[in-house]
């Protein structure tokens, strides 16, 4: 066993702990500490940059979530919206004038939220999340009628329903999955 203590030296001992790749272990040693004498040099500079990096990370990450609590928003409204949606244009179709001014007085109403969300969605769908956003685009999908003259077939209208509600569940549990 080398000892420093009986007369020995470091070089002996580095030989004997790290048997070939003394030399090697020596230049990593040699390079680690000259970039820590370095780096301390610019220590503070390097603390603002962690700092400024780690703010930008946090600020993003606030960003998303508040993003997400409005999507949230948006879709607590959005499935009753289109529900309205699609009954007043049911009730235009009657033909009754009382029906119809009331149905287009239900349009009135809930037409700006429901287009409201619907803009809500295209302008910020890229920044959601990939999950929500293929949430969202299943969405879309089940507002569209199966054929271009199923618009006021009652079967088109109720899958169409099923499906806006089930796609609207569906981007709720995103969202919740996303903010934990």
């Amino acid at each position: 066993m080398i000892s420093l203590a009986d007369g020995g030296d470091l070089s002996q001992l580095v030989r004997y702990v790290f048997g070939e790749h003394a030399a090697v272990v020596l230049v990593v040693s040699l390079v680690l500490n000259a970039v820590l004498g370095i780096a301390f040099f610019f220590k503070s500079t390097l603390n603002e940059i962690a700092h400024d990096c780690y703010t930008r990370f946090q600020a993003r990450r606030d960003q998303r979530r508040a993003l997400l609590i409005q999507l949230h928003e948006h879709m607590h409204q959005f499935e009753g919206l289109y529900l309205v949606a699609e009954a007043s244009m049911l009730l235009r179709d009657v033909g009754e004038p009382d029906i119809t001014a009331m149905a287009d007085q239900l349009h009135g109403v809930c037409n700006p939220p429901f287009q409201a969300a619907l803009e809500f969605l295209g302008k910020q769908e890229l920044n959601m999340p990939r999950a929500v956003r293929s949430r969202i685009d299943d969405l879309r999908k089940a507002m569209r009628p199966a054929t271009p003259g199923a618009l006021m077939d009652p079967a088109d209208i109720r899958r169409r329903t099923e499906g806006v509600k089930q796609a609207v569940e569906e981007i709720q549990r995103e969202i919740r999955d996303s903010i934990k």
